[in-house]
């Protein structure tokens, strides 16, 4: 699928657009209820459905506020990443506001976000945000 155009490769289109946002990374290591429902969304959704993941590099290898193409469980998605913040981090518990994962994913998205209006802007699209008890 073509990050920009929405065309997955081998089909004439995508039929929806659909942008997640969370903040953890789907690559990561981090499981729990929702990560997993969103791992699962990601691999076995219709494959005419573009998907953009908004979300945290946890592994610090992709450039923030630039969405990339990636691949997990043999599914290709797009990633835009606004956050770099380690898995190991995410599970303890931030002593300050500023410090925390939800805290800092809100700032990226604020900083970051215009790519991914791109995406929204481009056709039809939805975009759900998962919140999460341990936000």
């Amino acid at each position: 699928m073509n990050a920009m155009t929405g065309i997955h490769r081998g089909s004439t289109g995508a039929t929806y657009n659909i942008a997640l946002l969370h903040p953890f990374d789907i690559r990561g290591t981090k499981i729990g209820g929702l990560e997993t429902y969103l791992r699962d969304f990601i691999t076995f959704c219709p494959e005419n459905t573009r998907v953009l993941f908004v979300g945290v590099d946890a592994v610090g290898d992709k450039k923030l506020g630039e969405i990339t193409e990636v691949t997990f469980r043999g599914r290709t998605f797009d990633f835009l990443p606004i956050l770099h913040y380690p898995d190991v981090q995410a599970r303890e518990a931030a002593r300050k506001l500023k410090d925390s994962i939800t805290f800092q994913f809100f700032a990226g998205l604020l900083r970051h976000f215009p790519a991914g209006g791109v995406f929204l802007a481009s056709g039809r699209a939805a975009a759900a945000l998962h919140p999460d008890a341990a936000w």
